[in-house]
Parts: structure tokens; C-alpha cells; sequence
């Protein structure tokens, strides 16, 4: 029977409107301005983007307040505790939630009320980045691992294999071992041309990446930083100092300044054809063209980060070296207006486009990310397997009361290490000293109970 023309036209429009209802049926906070800190530059940028689509949709206004990397631990803890309520919604590292998680809104309950598609989130980063003692205290924003990237037409190059065997006895490839690694920087390295076989990330305050990514797998495949009965420090086991010795002379291959080297110089020196190989976060993958622009006939490959062998197992580990957490504070005036701002910001659809976007400095961390068709075609099929992999070889950082303290105490003695200030051995037995007297001065059984909340130990 054939329907009136009335009827067909309620029934389009009542489609049209629950088509259309998720989009509007969210609670408005008309009236009311969130104040967020976060990281200065590439990561502020999209939030004042976004200003005007967060206040036509909420009702909210945003005040974006940018922070230097350097600054962020220190300022934020201050406001932190003080209790100002001066920030609403902070971009936080995960390694810094041992002293941020007092002071943190648990998401839970908000979670209920407002899913956020939290089993989207890959599992290393929603165990790794966002819980600490069961709880959740932050969304993914940043999806850092660490990869490996070399020259695949260097690599492939006829000569430089017949080349490499002859000199190593083993055909070149990607390095699986640091060993490997080694004789690549010494096979490639060609100072004349300013052109060298490796290079790592090693200014002061961020090397210590680069060495526990030695320590990780030298010491593994069961690695612990600190004696999970005791809390006595590990970092200066034998297996700690082979891995900071044999790091020390692979620095003497590097580029001159290397101890200078930040994320802008590592990743130039790559993208521009000065080094054959590197370690860093998944920023290059995303931007394959800018190389082979930069560098006729270069082509990018990706591999896992090398490890040790042990028996007939490769023991290598990745880790966020960083990563980025969005939470809201507890002392936060309208913490569920900071949760629905948290939740529009890392959605799929939202954080699709942030990731996508090289601009932005934020990578993949939802596994609607990887299988999205447009990053497909923005990222080659090998380095989305190799990111994967990083991630499921995913190492948590450290992530106790004072865990900026314990870094940065070993980042400064491992570079005296590496100027030859130190030996290896007297380094890394000065930075577990200091670990000692930090543990003791915040209470030994209170740093261990932390320290097993954070690596789950029971």
C-alpha cells in the first residue's frame, strides 16, 4: 500500500534526527573556560586550532597555556601541589604519574558515563601509559616507540654488500644485534663526507633513552631496574655496565656534537642523508617523500630496535622514551567539562586527523589508527608492522615518586661516561648510590609498593 506523502516525510526526518543526535546529544558548559597545559609549539598549535569548534560544540572556552619540555615537570608539580586549581587539563609524560597520580582525577566512573572507545586503544599503551595502580589517570594522546630506520638503498646497494661480508663475514642487513649495529656505524662512517653509519639522541637530560634501551635488552629478557624485593637499584649490575660500556665506544663512531644532538638534529641528520642509520620516535615513518626529496635514490627502511642474543633469541625491548598522556586535575572546578573536552580531543575521529597530520608531533595509538585507510596511504606497510611490533615489545618507563629525579640522575652520570670523566662501572655505581639516598629519603617501602604498582607486580 502505497504510503501518504506526509508520512515518508516524518519518517525521513526522524531518521535524519537520530542519524544526527550523537552528534549534538552531549551535555553543553555554557559559560565556562578550562585552562590546559600543555607542551609549547607543534603540540599547542592544534589545541588553538580546535578553540572554536570546542566552544561551538560544548559551550567552552579554552585557554591554552605553552609550556618548554624542559619546564613542564617542574611548573606542573608546583601547581600541582599547591593546589591551585590553575590547570584543568595537563599533557603530561607517563613516567611522571608517580608523583601526578595523587593529584589526578581518576577516569573511571567518567569513562562510564562517557566511553571514550578505550579498547581502541592499543594494549601496551592503554597498560603502559594510562594505568597506574588499576587506575586510569590519562588518555593517549602521543603513541611514542622507539624504531629503527636505515637506508634501504644503501643497504641494498651490490657493492656495499660484497663490501660489508668481506670486511664482517656476514652479509649486511638491518642490525638485529647492538653488536651488528656497531659494524654498521664502522662500515659507513665517512667523516671526509660528513657522512656517518649511526647516530644517537644524546643531549643531556634525554640519553638515558638511548642507553636503557641497551639496558633493557642486555639485561633481559626479565629486565628490572630496581630488586623488586628490596628496591635496590640494578642499574649498575654487570649486565648495565657492559651495556654503557659498549654504548661509549659506538659514541666515538657518531657524528662530532652528537652529545648536543636533539630531536630536531637526529632526525636531519637522517632526513637529510647524513646518517645511514638511526633510532627514534615514529616521526620519519610518517614522512617517507621528505627523504627521498631531500636525497635522490634514498629509500627509508624499518626494523626493530636491536637487541642481545641469547641462545637463539634476540632479547630487544622498545620504549615510549616520552609519550604524551592527556588528564584533568582534581582540583579542577568542572572536571566533567575537562573530561568531555579530553574525550572529544583523543576520539577516533579526532585523534585520526591530529595523527595523520606531521605537524602535530602525534603519533599512532588506536588500532582504528593503523588499520585506517588513510593512513595506509600515508605510511608504508613495513614501518606500520615495525611500529606494531615496538609496541607489543613495549618496555614502561620508570614511573615512581621522583622517577624525574632518578632519570636525570642517570642521564648525568652516563654522560660522564661517555667524555671519559667516569669509567662505565664508576658511573653507573655513582647513579645507583644516588638512587639509594632518593629511595631512602621518600621511604623505602613506600618507593617499592610504587614500583610494583607501576610494573604490576604482586
Amino acid at each position: 500500500m502505497r504510503r501518504p506523502i506526509h508520512v515518508l516525510l516524518l519518517a525521513t526526518v526522524a531518521v535524519l534526527v537520530l542519524t544526527l543526535l550523537p552528534s549534538y546529544a552531549q551535555p553543553r558548559y555554557p559559560g565556562t573556560t578550562l585552562t590546559l597545559s600543555i607542551h609549547a609549539g607543534h603540540f599547542a598549535i592544534p589545541w588553538q586550532q580546535r578553540a572554536p569548534i570546542i566552544k561551538q560544540r560544548f559551550g567552552i572556552d579554552i585557554k591554552v597555556v605553552g609550556i618548554d619540555v624542559s619546564d613542564m615537570y617542574k611548573k606542573q608539580l608546583l601547581e600541582l601541589t599547591s593546589g591551585t586549581g590553575a590547570f584543568d587539563i595537563l599533557q603530561y609524560n607517563p613516567a611522571w604519574l608517580g608523583d601526578y597520580a595523587p593529584f589526578l582525577q581518576p577516569l573511571d566512573e567518567l569513562m562510564q558515563k562517557f566511553p571514550v572507545d578505550w579498547d581502541d586503544i592499543v594494549s601496551g599503551f592503554r597498560t603502559w601509559h594510562s594505568t597506574f595502580g588499576g587506575k586510569i589517570y590519562g588518555l593517549v594522546m602521543d603513541g611514542d616507540v622507539l624504531l629503527m630506520y636505515y637506508r634501504k638503498d644503501l643497504f641494498d646497494d651490490a657493492k656495499n654488500k660484497a663490501a660489508f661480508r668481506q670486511q664482517f663475514g656476514y652479509n649486511l642487513a638491518p642490525p638485529q644485534t647492538w653488536q651488528q649495529l656497531a659494524d654498521v656505524a664502522k662500515f659507513f662512517r665517512n667523516p671526509q663526507k660528513n657522512f656517518y653509519g649511526y647516530a644517537d639522541q644524546l643531549k643531556r637530560g634525554r640519553a638515558f633513552y638511548w642507553y636503557l634501551l641497551r639496558y633493557f635488552s642486555y639485561c633481559g629478557p626479565n629486565a628490572q631496574l630496581f630488586d623488586p624485593q628490596t628496591m635496590k637499584p640494578r642499574i649498575n649490575d654487570a649486565c648495565a655496565v657492559q651495556a654503557l660500556s659498549e654504548m661509549k665506544d659506538l659514541v666515538a663512531l657518531q657524528p662530532p656534537g652528537v652529545l648536543n644532538w636533539e630531536w630536531d638534529e637526529l632526525f636531519n641528520a637522517f632526513m637529510k642523508g647524513r646518517v645511514a642509520v638511526s633510532i627514534h620516535w615514529p616521526d620519519e615513518g610518517k614522512r617517507v617523500a621528505e627523504l627521498e626529496k631531500a636525497v635522490p635514490g634514498a629509500k627509508m627502511g624499518f626494523a626493530p630496535i636491536p637487541g642481545v642474543k641469547k641462545g637463539n633469541t634476540v632479547v630487544w625491548r622498545s620504549t615510549a622514551a616520552g609519550g604524551w598522556l592527556l588528564g584533568v586535575t582534581k582540583a579542577s572546578r568542572n572536571v566533567e567539562a575537562a573530561w568531555q573536552v579530553v574525550r572529544f580531543y583523543e576520539s577516533k575521529e579526532e585523534s585520526l586527523k591530529l595523527v595523520i597530520d606531521p605537524n602535530t608531533g602525534q603519533d599512532f595509538f588506536r588500532t582504528s589508527h593503523f588499520a585506517s585507510p588513510q593512513v595506509a596511504r600515508l605510511a608504508p606497510k613495513e614501518y606500520l608492522t615495525v611500529y606494531k611490533q615496538a609496541i607489543e615489545a613495549l618496555y614502561p618507563e620508570l614511573r615512581i615518586p621522583s622517577s624525574f629525579e632518578y632519570t636525570d640522575v642517570l642521564d648525568r652520570q652516563i654522560q660522564l661516561a661517555f667524555t671519559s670523566q667516569l669509567t662505565p662501572k664508576a658511573a653507573l655505581d655513582a647513579a645507583a648510590a644516588e638512587w639509594e639516598k632518593l629511595t631512602n629519603a621518600r621511604g623505602r617501602d613506600k618507593q617499592l609498593a610504587a614500583y610494583k604498582a607501576a610494573m604490576g607486580i604482586r
